[in-house]
């Protein structure tokens, strides 16, 4: 039909409501050869104004000793490969059963030449299939079952016995060889998406299984699913629905009659799926393979009190996760009723939550969706960026102004032009980013001692201190600037990058290390809105912003902090500087952010304010010989950064003892330098390495790598961060600069690496 679309390999693994269905296609998973940016799995999202689910049964498992043994699968399974793939899984299979579908499979090996041994926990059942395996001369033996699987890496042979009427006692037990053991504990209707669409689940005691009630939604569910196996009464009861919803849609009342069908009939199965232990043994039994769940494990469960079968789920994650419930909800359930004497509708059973199906994180969250493929975090000052010609790059799951394009520049023109900006007049550029956490607590100042290298117990209150967080290895971990608001009160500044890992290693120390400390950590990052302010005109800007402040040199010193009012907004001023000019930071709340940054362009205007992005801001960083994520890389401690004059000799810290181990002391380490091409005109690649002979035959031994490199706005030059081997004694030296990937040798001269205001006279001016 026209109107009809059929997806092949694809499968609807949740129902939502508002009769909502997400399928997942494999697309090319089947296929040896793709084509370029073909997608492996689509995902589909269906809304339906009908739908009608025939999502079948699923053979239950029977449980006994050792059955996770690698050649225990299920009857079905082993048909399947045989009928459908062509492959045999076993010369020697025993076939272990509580109904007639155990026999199907072992008269299929025995078409194809195999002699299976069945045995059949029934007493004396009697069907027409059962008399066609006894036909074929199969070997029955009624009232067996298998104790135990034997075999160390796969099954060789098996322990079985005659077991009572009341499936209670073992007879005598005896070993038989087989090289697998198929089981049948009958069909369990599968229901899960049936439950996701809220339809209430009813006990058939027929089947010995859940089957869907009531529909909440607008859905039918037919066939096996809904606990009917026959093939006579699946084709009435879906040529009915199918009748009724097209009278439903259509008004059309047409019936057809459904066909006449011939069938073998089936005798009851047996209501047993959990063999007992003989005396003297403790095998462990399996009822969810998925998970490792034991019946020993149901048993501790409800001996610890957790009666409801929600609680028993989570104390021992029978049904959870990949499982669902599938081949191990109904054995559990039937366990807990036995051993609490009730029924099984009494013990209820647990929820099936979608995906029905396990399907790869890939096919949800990698769909071509855009920025809406992931999380993405806006400062409140984004709306103006875009307005404003911004290019973002992510920083993080931040969105942050790479450079403010004015006309047909490029990135190379735009970040100089702004960095440039910065060094004469004022720029702005918006911090928000930056990880913000509040630590409250009578032992803050204490805890701060012991994460950063430096000491912190008496910096006084209205004074900020940049400080070095070393991991216990004594590698650094990240750098920032904390300020005393108040006697137990700290602001503390992260990098972007790193300011989830910060607060869990705060909260870390705090909860498992020194749980003595009272103090609060968390985090504020969203809660400030920041903007900085840098440049020889950035005080003037200042006093514009606030008139009623006193923002001199006196009255705001370096690294100083106060708290004003921004045009009837509180906000807090932090002197410090990354940029290796006279700058400051503006924090007001996440709402009046982009207030904030209206007024800094509009007063800005008479001292040639320009916004500035993360491309310039890294130009002037590196230019002023600041360290940042390309340094502290993982590899590198505070003496190969030039940061060790922030380790304390006097107290203790994270890392101190590591500090001391024979590598990292070693007077030939890599330590940051300066890099200027001698031409003064080319321009070096981030990770090139240094060497002192170019035309060394390969490998030729790095002395050091680029961690940074910017075109200096100061010096009109290229000019670079490297991490070199001995280097505070390499300055003056001439290396060579080789980048295979470039194809590029430049002849170089290691310099400081504070390339601008080394003495820190324009900071403090």
């Amino acid at each position: 039909m026209p109107n009809v679309v059929v997806k092949n390999r694809s499968q609807v693994f949740g129902y939502y409501d508002h009769n909502m269905l997400v399928m997942s296609e494999k697309v090319s998973d089947h296929l040896p050869k793709t084509k370029k940016y073909h997608p492996k799995q689509r995902l589909w999202y269906i809304r339906a104004k009908e739908v009608l689910i025939s999502s079948g049964s699923i053979e239950r498992p029977l449980v006994f000793g050792n059955n996770d043994t690698p050649g225990v699968m299920l009857s079905s399974a082993a048909k399947e490969y045989l009928k459908v793939y062509g492959v045999l899984v076993g010369k020697n299979p025993l076939v272990f059963t509580n109904n007639d579908s155990g026999y199907e499979t072992a008269i299929e090996f025995k078409k194809n030449g195999i002699n299976p041994i069945i045995l059949d926990s029934r007493v004396n059942p009697q069907s027409e299939i059962i008399n066609e395996a006894i036909n074929l001369g199969i070997n029955i033996k009624f009232s067996y079952v298998v104790v135990a699987a034997q075999g160390y890496k796969k099954v060789n042979s098996a322990d079985i016995a005659k077991i009572s009427d009341n499936k209670k006692q073992l007879g005598t037990v005896e070993n038989i060889k087989c090289d697998c053991i198929c089981v049948s504990g009958f069909w369990t209707p599968t229901i899960h998406l049936a439950s996701q669409s809220g339809n209430k689940t009813k006990f058939k005691e027929e089947i010995d299984a859940f089957v869907p009630g009531t529909s909440k939604q607008n859905e039918t569910t037919l066939g096996a699913a809904n606990g009917i196996f026959t093939l006579e009464e699946t084709l009435k009861d879906s040529f009915t629905a199918g009748q009724d919803l097209s009278k439903k849609i259509t008004n059309n009342d047409n019936k057809i009659s459904f066909p006449n069908v011939v069938e073998k009939k089936s005798s009851q199965h047996d209501k047993f799926w959990c063999v007992p232990l003989p005396e003297g043994k403790n095998y462990k039994r399996f009822l969810d393979f998925q998970n490792d769940v034991a019946v020993s494990d149901i048993e501790i469960a409800l001996k610890e009190g957790y009666q409801s079968i929600e609680h028993v789920k989570r104390y021992t994650t029978l049904g959870m996760a990949t499982d669902q419930g599938k081949t191990s909800n109904l054995n559990g359930l039937q366990l807990v009723s036995d051993i609490e004497n009730k029924v099984v509708p009494a013990v209820g059973h647990t929820t099936f939550r979608p995906p029905y199906t396990p399907i790869s994180i890939g096919a949800i969250v990698g769909r071509e969706v855009g920025k809406h493929s992931k999380p993405t975090r806006k400062s409140p000052m984004h709306s103006w960026h875009e307005k404003n010609n911004a290019v973002f790059v992510d920083a993080g799951v931040w969105l942050r102004p790479r450079y403010y394009k004015q006309g047909n520049e490029t990135l190379f023109e735009a970040s100089k032009r702004e960095a440039k900006n910065v060094r004469t007049n004022v720029g702005v550029c918006d911090v928000t980013t930056l990880g913000k956490i509040d630590i409250k607590g009578p032992d803050a100042a204490e805890l701060l001692n012991r994460v950063y290298t430096n000491a912190w117990l008496k910096l006084p209150v209205g004074k900020a201190r940049y400080g070095v967080m070393l991991r216990e290895d004594g590698i650094v971990m990240d750098d920032g600037t904390t300020t005393r608001i108040s006697e137990n009160h700290y602001h503390m500044t992260t990098t972007t990058a790193q300011a989830a890992n910060v607060l869990s290693h705060l909260e870390y120390y705090l909860q498992l290390v020194w749980p003595e400390l009272n103090v609060n950590v968390v985090s504020t990052t969203e809660q400030w809105a920041g903007a900085a302010i840098a440049g020889p005109k950035s005080r003037k800007l200042l006093e514009k912003l606030f008139p009623n402040n006193d923002v001199s040199n006196e009255g705001l010193p370096f690294m100083g902090y106060m708290e004003s009012d921004l045009f009837g907004v509180k906000a807090r001023i932090f002197r410090i500087s990354f940029s290796g000019e006279l700058a400051y930071e503006v924090n007001v709340e996440s709402d009046n952010g982009n207030f904030m940054w209206e007024k800094i362009i509009e007063l800005g205007k008479e001292f040639q304010v320009q916004p500035y992005g993360t491309e310039a801001l890294s130009t002037l960083r590196i230019e002023m010989g600041h360290v940042a994520g390309s340094e502290l890389d993982g590899r590198t401690i505070p003496y190969d950064t030039s940061l060790d004059g922030l380790v304390s000799k006097k107290k203790d810290f994270i890392g101190k003892r590591s500090l001391n181990r024979e590598a990292f002391t070693s007077e030939d380490r890599q330590k940051i330098v300066g890099v200027v091409p001698l031409d003064k005109k080319t321009s070096i690649p981030e990770g090139s390495h240094l060497v002192k002979d170019a035309k060394a035959p390969l490998p030729n031994k790095k002395l050091g790598h680029i961690s940074a490199s910017c075109w200096s706005v100061e010096h009109d030059n290229p000019f670079s961060l490297a991490i070199l081997k001995d280097g505070k004694n390499m300055i003056g030296e001439k290396l060579f600069v080789m980048s295979p990937l470039k194809n590029k040798v430049i002849p170089v001269e290691i310099v400081s690496s504070h390339y601008v205001d080394p003495k820190g006279e324009r900071v403090r001016s």
